[in-house]
């Protein structure tokens, strides 16, 4: 997927224990590349690296689809228009550690993002990307 290596850039993947590695680890093994347009790519990368950063430790209460090979679009708390994620809805999910930069990836199309009820941190400049979502109408 070279395509996520011109959206991160390659200094995100000098190890294989980055989240970044994991998560593009997890498309590579998971995605028929003639499945997923670009779009659908970045979408999938950029969810991967919530679940994987949110998960570590503790399990989600629902993560339905998630990190299946199905759509983006029909995994839980994830709301799609035309397959464009527009929305992230995962209000007390169970999710616990750091929301992941890798979210500003949507800044284009993400509209509402609702996280709220769950055990995330924010210990210094973590969130300080969330001023890149200039078309976010709704933070929860």
């Amino acid at each position: 997927h070279d395509y996520i290596l011109t959206l991160v850039g390659e200094a995100s993947f000098k190890s294989n224990k980055t989240l970044a590695s994991r998560a593009l680890a997890w498309l590579e093994a998971t995605d028929d590349p003639n499945e997923f347009d670009n779009n659908s790519v970045k979408q999938r990368f950029a969810l991967a690296c919530l679940y994987l950063s949110t998960t570590a430790k503790s399990q989600w209460i629902n993560s339905d689809g998630w990190m299946t090979a199905a759509s983006e679009c029909s995994w839980y708390g994830v709301q799609c228009t035309n397959n464009i994620l527009v929305a992230l809805n995962l209000t007390a999910n169970g999710l616990e550690g750091l929301v992941p930069w890798e979210i500003s990836l949507l800044k284009s199309t993400l509209l509402s993002l609702s996280l709220s009820k769950n055990n995330l941190l924010n210990e210094g400049q973590e969130l300080a990307w969330i001023g890149q979502l200039t078309n976010l109408r709704k933070l929860y």
